[in-house]
């Protein structure tokens, strides 16, 4: 739990640690989403298009 916690730090670099483990658990969540929709095969018009389409010019 020390090393889990971040408590090895000390008081003053723990609460940074259990931030960036937050962040990085937020991270692989919205990746690992966006790998799963792509598995999906969503319809055109959900997908972000990198470029214009001919339709808009």
């Amino acid at each position: 739990m020390v090393i889990h916690e971040g408590e090895y730090l000390g008081q003053q670099l723990e609460p940074i640690y259990v931030l960036l483990n937050g962040l990085g658990l937020l991270w692989m969540l919205a990746t690992g989403a966006s790998m799963f929709l792509k598995t999906l095969g969503l319809p055109n018009w959900l997908r972000r298009q990198s470029k214009p389409s001919e339709e808009q010019s």
